[in-house]
């Protein structure tokens, strides 16, 4: 990933990490790359575009939106025992943990969201 100095003028980092996906907006074609997800090779004239696959900004998060009210992606909070703030499938251990604690806590209509949390705290799934 080259460096956020050499990307030309009107990219804008939403995040940024070693081991997550990279939001950079565009704001010159107003679209996102979200760098990160697989290897893509770079235009020859774009080498900051390393795997990235350009994408509409508005239809990018309605997806990504849709996978986490479906509970096909999970936010998973930092607890006490087990992982880090974190992104992942509901198939993966904490992930499905996490689903299913906001399934049985009324997500997404009305989650008791600090009782979840605290149950959260008490979780540790099975490696």
């Amino acid at each position: 990933m080259p460096r956020c100095e050499d990307w030309p003028a009107g990219f804008i980092s939403l995040t940024r990490d070693q081991f997550a996906t990279w939001w950079i907006i565009d704001t010159a074609k107003g679209i996102i790359h979200p760098i990160g997800q697989s290897y893509v090779e770079p235009p020859r004239d774009e080498p900051w575009l390393v795997g990235s696959v350009p994408r509409d900004i508005q239809d990018y998060f309605d997806e990504i939106y849709n996978e986490i009210k479906a509970l096909k992606m999970v936010s998973c909070p930092k607890g006490k025992k087990s992982w880090n703030r974190t992104i992942q499938p509901y198939t993966w251990d904490v992930g499905s943990v996490v689903s299913q604690t906001l399934r049985k806590h009324s997500w997404p209509d009305t989650l008791d969201r600090d009782a979840y949390l605290q149950e959260l705290e008490e979780v540790y799934p099975e490696a």
